[in-house]
Protein backbone atom coordinates (compact mmCIF):
# COMPACT_ATOMS: atom_id res chain seq x y z
CA UNK A 1 0.00 0.00 0.00
CA UNK A 2 3.28 2.47 0.65
CA UNK A 3 4.24 1.55 -2.80
CA UNK A 4 0.85 2.52 -4.08
CA UNK A 5 0.84 6.05 -2.20
CA UNK A 6 4.45 6.63 -3.74
CA UNK A 7 2.96 5.87 -7.61
CA UNK A 8 -0.28 7.84 -6.97
CA UNK A 9 1.75 10.94 -5.91
CA UNK A 10 4.30 9.99 -9.07
CA UNK A 11 0.79 9.84 -11.23
CA UNK A 12 -0.39 13.58 -10.23
CA UNK A 13 2.79 15.41 -10.91
CA UNK A 14 2.69 13.42 -14.52
CA UNK A 15 -1.40 14.59 -15.28
CA UNK A 16 -1.55 17.61 -13.59
CA UNK A 17 -2.50 20.29 -16.26
CA UNK A 18 -2.04 23.81 -16.47
CA UNK A 19 -3.84 26.15 -14.59
CA UNK A 20 -6.80 28.27 -15.41
CA UNK A 21 -7.42 30.89 -12.58
CA UNK A 22 -6.23 31.99 -9.07
CA UNK A 23 -7.80 32.65 -5.91
CA UNK A 24 -7.10 35.02 -4.15
CA UNK A 25 -5.91 37.94 -6.46
CA UNK A 26 -9.28 39.40 -7.65
CA UNK A 27 -8.95 38.49 -11.39
CA UNK A 28 -9.16 35.40 -13.86
CA UNK A 29 -5.64 34.49 -15.45
CA UNK A 30 -6.62 33.06 -18.44
CA UNK A 31 -4.40 29.99 -18.84
CA UNK A 32 -4.02 27.14 -22.02
CA UNK A 33 -6.33 24.81 -20.51
CA UNK A 34 -10.25 25.60 -18.68
CA UNK A 35 -11.18 24.25 -15.23
CA UNK A 36 -12.88 21.43 -16.45
CA UNK A 37 -9.54 19.68 -17.30
CA UNK A 38 -8.08 20.69 -14.53
CA UNK A 39 -10.95 18.97 -12.74
CA UNK A 40 -10.81 16.11 -14.63
CA UNK A 41 -7.66 15.17 -14.54
CA UNK A 42 -7.82 15.44 -10.41
CA UNK A 43 -10.56 13.26 -10.91
CA UNK A 44 -8.35 10.33 -12.61
CA UNK A 45 -5.61 10.84 -9.73
CA UNK A 46 -7.85 9.59 -7.57
CA UNK A 47 -9.24 6.97 -9.70
CA UNK A 48 -5.82 5.69 -10.24
CA UNK A 49 -5.50 5.94 -7.00
CA UNK A 50 -8.06 3.75 -5.77
CA UNK A 51 -7.17 1.31 -8.24
CA UNK A 52 -3.63 0.83 -7.26
CA UNK A 53 -4.87 0.43 -3.34
CA UNK A 54 -7.56 -1.33 -4.60
CA UNK A 55 -4.72 -3.88 -6.43
CA UNK A 56 -2.03 -3.75 -3.24
CA UNK A 57 -1.70 -6.10 -0.70
CA UNK A 58 -3.54 -5.66 2.01
CA UNK A 59 -1.22 -4.85 5.17
CA UNK A 60 -1.99 -6.64 8.04
CA UNK A 61 -2.14 -5.92 11.80
CA UNK A 62 1.22 -6.86 13.07
CA UNK A 63 1.37 -8.17 16.96
CA UNK A 64 4.48 -5.59 16.90
CA UNK A 65 3.83 -1.91 17.05
CA UNK A 66 5.58 0.95 15.43
CA UNK A 67 6.08 3.40 17.87
CA UNK A 68 8.36 6.81 17.53
CA UNK A 69 11.82 6.92 18.20
CA UNK A 70 12.54 7.05 21.89
CA UNK A 71 13.32 10.76 23.01
CA UNK A 72 15.71 10.48 26.33
CA UNK A 73 14.72 12.97 28.50
CA UNK A 74 18.52 14.44 29.11
CA UNK A 75 19.38 17.64 30.48
CA UNK A 76 19.81 19.34 27.35
CA UNK A 77 16.01 18.44 26.19
CA UNK A 78 14.98 19.85 29.64
CA UNK A 79 16.29 22.93 29.40
CA UNK A 80 15.01 23.59 25.57
CA UNK A 81 11.50 22.65 26.60
CA UNK A 82 11.73 25.36 30.09
CA UNK A 83 13.32 27.56 27.55
CA UNK A 84 10.67 27.26 24.94
CA UNK A 85 7.78 27.57 27.91
CA UNK A 86 9.17 30.95 28.86
CA UNK A 87 9.15 32.49 25.01
CA UNK A 88 5.64 30.77 25.17
CA UNK A 89 4.87 32.62 28.19
CA UNK A 90 6.58 36.19 27.14
CA UNK A 91 5.29 36.50 23.79
CA UNK A 92 1.88 35.39 25.26
CA UNK A 93 1.81 38.38 27.45
CA UNK A 94 2.98 40.62 25.28
CA UNK A 95 0.69 40.23 23.08
CA UNK A 96 -1.67 40.61 25.34
CA UNK A 97 -0.34 44.20 26.58
CA UNK A 98 -0.37 44.98 23.03
CA UNK A 99 -3.95 44.47 22.31
CA UNK A 100 -5.09 46.21 25.36
CA UNK A 101 -2.57 48.79 25.57
CA UNK A 102 -1.33 49.05 21.62
CA UNK A 103 -2.37 50.75 17.94
CA UNK A 104 -5.60 49.47 17.05
CA UNK A 105 -4.10 49.00 13.60
CA UNK A 106 -4.31 45.21 13.05
CA UNK A 107 -1.14 45.34 10.96
CA UNK A 108 1.02 46.95 13.26
CA UNK A 109 0.16 45.41 16.34
CA UNK A 110 1.43 41.83 17.78
CA UNK A 111 -1.58 40.61 19.05
CA UNK A 112 -3.35 39.94 15.81
CA UNK A 113 -0.51 38.31 14.04
CA UNK A 114 0.64 36.58 16.81
CA UNK A 115 -3.06 34.82 17.31
CA UNK A 116 -4.58 34.43 13.96
CA UNK A 117 -1.00 34.11 11.82
CA UNK A 118 1.51 32.11 14.73
CA UNK A 119 -1.13 30.16 16.70
CA UNK A 120 -3.47 29.17 14.67
CA UNK A 121 -1.57 29.11 11.08
CA UNK A 122 2.04 28.40 11.66
CA UNK A 123 1.61 26.22 14.31
CA UNK A 124 -1.00 24.26 13.10
CA UNK A 125 1.04 23.82 9.90
CA UNK A 126 4.13 22.91 12.10
CA UNK A 127 2.17 20.13 14.15
CA UNK A 128 0.49 18.51 11.17
CA UNK A 129 3.59 18.16 8.81
CA UNK A 130 6.36 17.55 11.82
CA UNK A 131 4.60 16.49 14.62
CA UNK A 132 5.18 12.52 14.21
CA UNK A 133 8.51 13.47 14.15
CA UNK A 134 8.74 16.32 17.10
CA UNK A 135 6.03 14.34 19.35
CA UNK A 136 3.16 16.29 20.96
CA UNK A 137 4.96 19.99 21.23
CA UNK A 138 1.70 22.40 21.86
CA UNK A 139 1.08 20.61 25.05
CA UNK A 140 4.74 21.81 26.46
CA UNK A 141 4.35 25.16 24.83
CA UNK A 142 0.05 25.65 24.98
CA UNK A 143 0.15 29.19 27.25
CA UNK A 144 -3.42 28.00 28.98
CA UNK A 145 -1.80 24.85 29.90
CA UNK A 146 1.28 26.50 31.32
CA UNK A 147 -0.58 28.71 33.50
CA UNK A 148 -3.47 26.06 34.70
CA UNK A 149 -2.23 22.60 34.22
CA UNK A 150 -1.07 21.93 37.55
CA UNK A 151 -4.92 22.28 38.18
CA UNK A 152 -5.16 18.19 37.91
CA UNK A 153 -7.93 17.97 41.36
CA UNK A 154 -11.38 17.22 40.49
CA UNK A 155 -14.06 18.65 42.21
CA UNK A 156 -16.86 17.39 39.68
CA UNK A 157 -16.67 14.52 37.57
CA UNK A 158 -16.90 14.95 33.72
CA UNK A 159 -20.29 14.70 32.31
CA UNK A 160 -19.67 11.65 29.93
CA UNK A 161 -22.61 13.40 27.70
CA UNK A 162 -20.39 16.66 26.93
CA UNK A 163 -17.57 14.43 25.49
CA UNK A 164 -16.06 17.15 23.28
CA UNK A 165 -18.88 18.75 22.50
CA UNK A 166 -17.40 21.66 23.94
CA UNK A 167 -14.73 21.73 22.06
CA UNK A 168 -17.04 21.38 18.96
CA UNK A 169 -18.96 24.93 20.02
CA UNK A 170 -15.37 26.11 20.42
CA UNK A 171 -13.95 25.87 16.91
CA UNK A 172 -17.66 27.19 15.80
CA UNK A 173 -17.69 30.00 17.93
CA UNK A 174 -13.38 30.87 16.57
CA UNK A 175 -15.17 30.41 13.39
CA UNK A 176 -17.71 32.96 13.68
CA UNK A 177 -15.25 35.38 14.78
CA UNK A 178 -12.43 35.14 12.44
CA UNK A 179 -15.56 35.77 9.93
CA UNK A 180 -17.68 37.45 11.38
CA UNK A 181 -16.58 39.62 14.26
CA UNK A 182 -14.23 42.22 12.66
CA UNK A 183 -11.72 41.73 15.38
CA UNK A 184 -9.47 44.35 16.12
CA UNK A 185 -5.83 43.82 18.58
CA UNK A 186 -8.05 45.19 21.38
CA UNK A 187 -11.20 42.31 20.86
CA UNK A 188 -8.54 39.61 20.08
CA UNK A 189 -6.94 40.68 23.81
CA UNK A 190 -10.50 40.56 25.32
CA UNK A 191 -11.04 37.32 23.32
CA UNK A 192 -7.91 35.72 25.31
CA UNK A 193 -8.68 36.75 28.58
CA UNK A 194 -12.09 35.96 28.72
CA UNK A 195 -11.00 32.28 27.79
CA UNK A 196 -8.18 32.31 29.97
CA UNK A 197 -10.88 32.74 32.86
CA UNK A 198 -13.05 29.70 30.64
CA UNK A 199 -9.95 27.58 30.68
CA UNK A 200 -9.20 28.16 35.13
CA UNK A 201 -12.99 27.40 35.75
CA UNK A 202 -13.00 24.35 33.58
CA UNK A 203 -9.75 23.14 35.23
CA UNK A 204 -10.83 23.83 38.60
CA UNK A 205 -14.39 21.94 38.20
CA UNK A 206 -13.11 18.60 36.08
CA UNK A 207 -8.94 18.82 36.39
CA UNK A 208 -7.06 20.10 33.81
CA UNK A 209 -6.35 16.45 31.76
CA UNK A 210 -10.30 16.09 31.52
CA UNK A 211 -10.40 20.15 30.96
CA UNK A 212 -7.85 19.89 27.82
CA UNK A 213 -7.79 16.79 26.67
CA UNK A 214 -12.25 16.75 25.48
CA UNK A 215 -13.11 21.06 26.35
CA UNK A 216 -10.25 22.98 25.26
CA UNK A 217 -10.71 23.05 21.78
CA UNK A 218 -7.41 24.31 20.93
CA UNK A 219 -5.83 21.12 22.17
CA UNK A 220 -8.61 18.86 20.51
CA UNK A 221 -7.49 20.53 17.39
CA UNK A 222 -3.75 20.02 18.10
CA UNK A 223 -4.77 16.72 19.11
CA UNK A 224 -5.81 15.56 16.05
CA UNK A 225 -2.86 17.65 13.93
CA UNK A 226 -0.30 15.29 15.96
CA UNK A 227 -2.19 12.25 14.93
CA UNK A 228 -1.88 13.32 11.22
CA UNK A 229 1.59 13.78 11.87
CA UNK A 230 2.02 10.32 13.35
CA UNK A 231 0.46 8.77 10.08
CA UNK A 232 2.61 10.77 8.20
CA UNK A 233 5.63 9.86 9.47
CA UNK A 234 4.82 6.18 9.67
CA UNK A 235 3.86 6.40 6.02
CA UNK A 236 7.27 7.92 5.59
CA UNK A 237 9.29 5.52 7.38
CA UNK A 238 7.36 2.32 7.19
CA UNK A 239 4.47 2.01 5.71
CA UNK A 240 1.20 1.15 7.48
CA UNK A 241 2.76 -2.42 8.54
CA UNK A 242 0.95 -1.54 11.96
CA UNK A 243 -0.88 -0.05 14.02
CA UNK A 244 1.02 2.66 15.97
CA UNK A 245 1.35 3.03 19.90
CA UNK A 246 1.04 6.61 19.42
CA UNK A 247 -2.21 7.86 18.91
CA UNK A 248 -2.47 8.14 15.23
CA UNK A 249 -5.22 8.35 12.14
CA UNK A 250 -5.26 4.28 12.19
CA UNK A 251 -7.16 4.44 15.45
CA UNK A 252 -10.96 4.78 15.81
CA UNK A 253 -11.93 8.66 16.86
CA UNK A 254 -12.64 8.78 20.92
CA UNK A 255 -16.06 9.65 20.23
CA UNK A 256 -18.69 10.75 17.90
CA UNK A 257 -18.27 14.63 18.66
CA UNK A 258 -14.44 14.43 18.06
CA UNK A 259 -15.51 13.21 14.09
CA UNK A 260 -18.36 16.06 14.26
CA UNK A 261 -14.96 18.39 15.43
CA UNK A 262 -13.03 17.19 12.21
CA UNK A 263 -16.01 17.65 9.76
CA UNK A 264 -16.30 21.44 11.25
CA UNK A 265 -12.75 21.90 10.80
CA UNK A 266 -13.31 21.26 6.93
CA UNK A 267 -16.95 22.84 6.66
CA UNK A 268 -15.98 26.28 8.36
CA UNK A 269 -12.48 26.31 6.04
CA UNK A 270 -14.57 25.76 3.04
CA UNK A 271 -17.24 27.86 3.73
CA UNK A 272 -15.03 30.70 4.50
CA UNK A 273 -13.22 30.25 0.97
CA UNK A 274 -16.87 30.16 -0.63
CA UNK A 275 -17.82 32.83 1.06
CA UNK A 276 -15.47 36.09 0.04
CA UNK A 277 -15.55 34.82 -3.94
CA UNK A 278 -17.08 36.79 -6.62
CA UNK A 279 -19.83 33.94 -7.13
CA UNK A 280 -20.89 33.97 -3.68
CA UNK A 281 -21.91 37.67 -4.70
CA UNK A 282 -23.05 37.71 -8.08
CA UNK A 283 -24.88 33.82 -7.46
CA UNK A 284 -26.31 33.76 -3.68
CA UNK A 285 -26.74 37.55 -2.73
CA UNK A 286 -29.44 37.83 -6.04
CA UNK A 287 -30.86 34.37 -5.00
CA UNK A 288 -31.53 35.95 -1.52
CA UNK A 289 -32.73 38.97 -2.87
CA UNK A 290 -35.46 36.95 -5.24
CA UNK A 291 -36.40 35.08 -2.06
CA UNK A 292 -36.73 38.41 0.47
CA UNK A 293 -37.71 40.77 -1.05
CA UNK A 294 -41.64 39.89 -1.50
CA UNK A 295 -41.62 39.42 2.92
CA UNK A 296 -40.16 43.45 2.66
CA UNK A 297 -42.84 44.27 -0.02
CA UNK A 298 -40.52 45.01 -2.49
CA UNK A 299 -40.05 43.45 -5.84
CA UNK A 300 -36.62 41.69 -6.56
CA UNK A 301 -36.23 43.26 -10.01
CA UNK A 302 -36.44 46.54 -8.35
CA UNK A 303 -33.67 45.88 -5.68
CA UNK A 304 -31.69 44.84 -8.01
CA UNK A 305 -31.86 47.97 -10.10
CA UNK A 306 -31.10 49.53 -7.39
CA UNK A 307 -27.93 47.88 -5.68
CA UNK A 308 -27.69 50.29 -2.51
CA UNK A 309 -31.15 49.98 -1.36
CA UNK A 310 -31.06 46.40 -1.50
CA UNK A 311 -28.01 46.64 0.79
CA UNK A 312 -30.01 49.07 2.89
CA UNK A 313 -32.98 46.56 3.32
CA UNK A 314 -31.22 42.99 2.60
CA UNK A 315 -27.61 43.84 3.95
CA UNK A 316 -28.46 43.04 7.78
CA UNK A 317 -30.42 39.54 6.33
CA UNK A 318 -27.92 38.34 4.41
CA UNK A 319 -25.27 38.32 6.98
CA UNK A 320 -27.89 36.51 9.30
CA UNK A 321 -28.02 33.90 6.47
CA UNK A 322 -24.21 33.71 6.02
CA UNK A 323 -23.74 33.09 9.78
CA UNK A 324 -26.96 30.25 9.74
CA UNK A 325 -25.01 28.88 6.89
CA UNK A 326 -21.65 28.53 8.73
CA UNK A 327 -23.40 26.89 12.01
CA UNK A 328 -25.22 24.58 9.45
CA UNK A 329 -22.25 23.56 6.97
CA UNK A 330 -20.34 20.96 9.38
CA UNK A 331 -23.99 18.91 10.30
CA UNK A 332 -24.78 19.26 6.15
CA UNK A 333 -21.35 17.76 5.82
CA UNK A 334 -21.51 15.48 8.11
CA UNK A 335 -25.03 13.91 6.19
CA UNK A 336 -23.52 13.62 3.30
CA UNK A 337 -20.41 11.59 5.14
CA UNK A 338 -22.66 9.26 7.04
CA UNK A 339 -24.62 8.69 3.81
CA UNK A 340 -21.50 7.99 2.01
CA UNK A 341 -20.24 5.70 4.66
CA UNK A 342 -23.94 3.93 5.13
CA UNK A 343 -23.64 2.86 1.12
CA UNK A 344 -19.87 1.83 1.56
CA UNK A 345 -20.71 -0.14 4.56
CA UNK A 346 -23.84 -1.61 2.90
CA UNK A 347 -22.43 -2.64 -0.57
CA UNK A 348 -19.26 -4.26 0.93
CA UNK A 349 -20.93 -5.74 3.52
CA UNK A 350 -18.92 -5.05 6.53
CA UNK A 351 -19.66 -5.86 9.78
CA UNK A 352 -19.69 -2.94 11.00
CA UNK A 353 -22.72 -0.10 12.31
CA UNK A 354 -22.89 3.22 10.95
CA UNK A 355 -21.46 4.51 14.17
CA UNK A 356 -18.70 2.32 14.37
CA UNK A 357 -17.89 3.25 10.43
CA UNK A 358 -17.94 7.16 11.20
CA UNK A 359 -15.73 6.17 14.20
CA UNK A 360 -13.37 4.52 11.95
CA UNK A 361 -13.55 6.56 9.37
CA UNK A 362 -13.52 9.61 10.53
CA UNK A 363 -10.52 10.46 10.98
CA UNK A 364 -9.49 9.35 7.30
CA UNK A 365 -10.42 12.91 6.56
CA UNK A 366 -7.68 15.16 8.84
CA UNK A 367 -4.98 15.28 5.26
CA UNK A 368 -8.32 17.13 3.34
CA UNK A 369 -8.51 19.29 6.53
CA UNK A 370 -5.07 19.89 6.93
CA UNK A 371 -4.78 20.39 3.05
CA UNK A 372 -7.51 23.00 2.41
CA UNK A 373 -6.38 25.03 5.56
CA UNK A 374 -2.88 25.30 4.06
CA UNK A 375 -3.68 26.08 0.53
CA UNK A 376 -6.00 28.71 1.85
CA UNK A 377 -3.94 30.04 4.06
CA UNK A 378 -0.69 29.37 3.63
CA UNK A 379 0.09 33.16 1.46
CA UNK A 380 -0.95 34.72 4.93
CA UNK A 381 2.06 33.63 6.91
CA UNK A 382 3.87 35.10 3.73
CA UNK A 383 2.50 38.33 3.95
CA UNK A 384 1.49 38.97 7.30
CA UNK A 385 3.28 36.27 8.94
CA UNK A 386 6.98 37.06 8.47
CA UNK A 387 6.35 40.85 10.60
CA UNK A 388 6.46 38.48 13.20
CA UNK A 389 10.15 39.27 13.38
CA UNK A 390 9.32 43.52 13.35
CA UNK A 391 6.11 43.24 15.43
CA UNK A 392 8.46 41.79 18.18
CA UNK A 393 10.60 44.81 18.58
CA UNK A 394 7.65 46.48 18.04
CA UNK A 395 4.49 44.83 19.61
CA UNK A 396 2.50 47.76 20.58
CA UNK A 397 3.55 50.18 17.40
CA UNK A 398 5.00 53.60 18.80
CA UNK A 399 8.23 52.93 17.20
CA UNK A 400 9.97 50.69 20.12
CA UNK A 401 13.10 48.32 19.17
CA UNK A 402 13.48 45.90 21.68
CA UNK A 403 14.82 43.54 20.06
CA UNK A 404 16.81 45.46 17.60
CA UNK A 405 14.36 44.26 14.46
CA UNK A 406 12.21 46.83 13.84
CA UNK A 407 11.71 47.70 10.47
CA UNK A 408 12.99 44.25 9.40
CA UNK A 409 10.85 41.87 6.63
CA UNK A 410 8.44 44.63 6.49
CA UNK A 411 7.52 43.58 2.90
CA UNK A 412 5.51 40.82 2.08
CA UNK A 413 6.71 37.81 0.37
CA UNK A 414 4.71 38.02 -2.73
CA UNK A 415 4.59 34.53 -5.01
CA UNK A 416 3.55 34.65 -8.78
CA UNK A 417 -0.19 33.84 -8.98
CA UNK A 418 0.16 30.95 -11.11
CA UNK A 419 3.25 29.48 -9.05
CA UNK A 420 0.29 29.87 -5.80
CA UNK A 421 -2.23 27.89 -7.93
CA UNK A 422 0.09 24.93 -8.43
CA UNK A 423 1.06 24.97 -4.91
CA UNK A 424 -2.35 24.56 -3.88
CA UNK A 425 -3.46 21.91 -6.65
CA UNK A 426 -0.42 19.81 -5.39
CA UNK A 427 -1.28 20.48 -1.45
CA UNK A 428 -5.43 20.03 -2.27
CA UNK A 429 -4.38 16.34 -4.60
CA UNK A 430 -1.53 15.10 -1.68
CA UNK A 431 -4.44 15.29 1.42
CA UNK A 432 -6.87 13.33 -0.84
CA UNK A 433 -4.46 11.22 -1.65
CA UNK A 434 -3.23 10.28 1.63
CA UNK A 435 -7.01 10.29 3.09
CA UNK A 436 -8.00 7.43 0.24
CA UNK A 437 -4.63 5.67 1.89
CA UNK A 438 -5.77 6.00 5.15
CA UNK A 439 -9.41 4.95 4.37
CA UNK A 440 -8.63 1.86 2.24
CA UNK A 441 -5.98 1.08 5.29
CA UNK A 442 -9.28 0.52 7.59
CA UNK A 443 -11.37 -0.60 4.94
CA UNK A 444 -8.54 -3.98 4.49
CA UNK A 445 -8.17 -3.84 8.62
CA UNK A 446 -12.11 -4.54 9.43
CA UNK A 447 -13.68 -5.90 6.28
CA UNK A 448 -13.47 -10.15 5.92
CA UNK A 449 -12.26 -9.99 2.50
CA UNK A 450 -10.77 -7.80 0.30
CA UNK A 451 -13.54 -7.93 -2.39
CA UNK A 452 -15.51 -6.18 0.29
CA UNK A 453 -13.26 -3.78 1.47
CA UNK A 454 -13.05 -2.33 -2.02
CA UNK A 455 -16.78 -2.32 -2.84
CA UNK A 456 -16.74 -0.97 0.97
CA UNK A 457 -14.53 2.15 -0.54
CA UNK A 458 -16.11 2.86 -4.14
CA UNK A 459 -19.00 5.77 -2.31
CA UNK A 460 -16.05 7.41 -0.28
CA UNK A 461 -13.88 7.48 -4.21
CA UNK A 462 -17.27 9.82 -5.56
CA UNK A 463 -17.13 11.67 -1.99
CA UNK A 464 -13.32 12.22 -2.28
CA UNK A 465 -13.84 13.14 -6.26
CA UNK A 466 -16.72 15.45 -5.12
CA UNK A 467 -14.53 16.94 -2.56
CA UNK A 468 -11.66 17.29 -4.54
CA UNK A 469 -13.62 19.22 -7.49
CA UNK A 470 -15.43 21.42 -5.24
CA UNK A 471 -12.40 22.25 -3.04
CA UNK A 472 -10.12 23.35 -6.47
CA UNK A 473 -13.10 24.96 -7.77
CA UNK A 474 -13.25 27.44 -4.78
CA UNK A 475 -9.61 28.01 -4.94
CA UNK A 476 -10.13 28.78 -9.13
CA UNK A 477 -12.62 31.99 -8.14
CA UNK A 478 -11.49 35.15 -8.23
CA UNK A 479 -12.16 37.31 -4.63
CA UNK A 480 -14.82 39.67 -4.22
CA UNK A 481 -12.53 43.08 -4.30
CA UNK A 482 -12.45 44.50 -0.79
CA UNK A 483 -13.25 41.68 1.22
Amino acid sequence: MNKALRLAFILLSASSPSVCMAHGFGQIFALPMPFWMVAWASAAVLLITFVLLALSKPTQHAPTTCTAKSRPNTQHRRWFIRWAQTVSLVVFFLALYAGFAGTQNRNNNLAMTYFWILWLLAGVYAMGLLGGFTGDWFQHVHPYRLLFGGLKTKRLPYPAWLSHWPAVLGLVGMAWLELFGHTRPNDVAWMLSLYGAYVLLGCWLWGSTEFFAKVDWFSVYFDWLHRLGVSVRQHIQSGVRAISATPSLQHAAPSMASVVFVLGLFATTAFDGLKDTQWWLTTVWPWFVDAAAPWIGYSSAALKANPMQASALLGGAFGVFEQATLLLSPLALGAVFCATLHWGLRWGRAPLSLAQGVLLFGPALMPIVLAYSLSHYFTLILTQGVQMVHLLSDPVGRGWNLLGTRNLWRSPILLNAQLVWWIQLGMIMAGHVLSAVLAHHQAFAHCPTRRQANLSQLPVLGLMVALTVLGLWILSQPLQLGR
